[in-house]
């Protein structure tokens, strides 16, 4: 929404239930720490947040647009992963863990191991095992490695589609029904 009259009955007809996420669009990472992403229980709540946040200023970027999202509910944990390209080995590298989400930087300062790196050697593409390794080098459930290994595909495309510097999913969600959701992103395009 760019509109902050009408909340409630923007979110009615979207077909949204409560409780929402509101989430402002600026092209900045770490907007839930910098008070851009804000939670609803209400309409009233959401109205209010929408209100407190288009036309505001965050990290610099003036707030023209919101996203509003139902809030997932069913999160038995939280995951990082991108794809990026590193300089130094002219690839992408697969950046996975199953700890951190949102504190990714804390799991990297103080579990170093919990994240894993995998190279993508770009004429040969994603290997058929990577998700079956990443998944098995951060102790996660095995029967998971079908739908990893369509993200990480869909990931992978999207990133040599649009000639990233950077493809990030923060955070990575599964459920109990071991499905993964995206619940934000960021990406860099050459």
């Amino acid at each position: 929404i760019d509109n902050p009259e009408n909340i409630e009955e923007t979110i009615t007809n979207a077909g949204l239930s409560y409780p929402v996420v509101v989430k402002a669009q600026v092209p900045i990472g770490g907007r839930g720490k910098a008070g851009g992403i804000k939670f609803a229980d209400t309409p009233d709540e959401a109205a209010m947040h929408c209100q407190n946040l288009l036309g505001s200023t965050l990290r610099g970027y003036k707030v023209h647009q919101l996203l509003i999202v139902e809030k997932a509910q069913d999160i038995c944990q939280e995951l990082y992963l991108s794809i990026l390209m590193d300089r130094v080995s002219k690839c992408p590298v697969i950046i996975f863990s199953s700890e951190g989400g949102m504190e990714i930087e804390e799991t990297a300062k103080n579990h170093p191991d919990a994240i894993q790196k995998v190279t993508i050697q770009p004429l040969m593409g994603l290997h058929s095992y990577t998700a079956t390794y990443l998944l098995s080098k951060t102790g996660m459930d095995l029967n998971l490695q079908k739908a990893f290994a369509q993200l990480l595909d869909q990931l992978y495309r999207a990133f040599c589609q649009y000639d990233c510097m950077l493809l990030e999913i923060n955070p990575l969600i599964l459920d109990s029904a071991g499905n993964f959701t995206a619940l934000d992103g960021k990406g860099e395009i050459d």
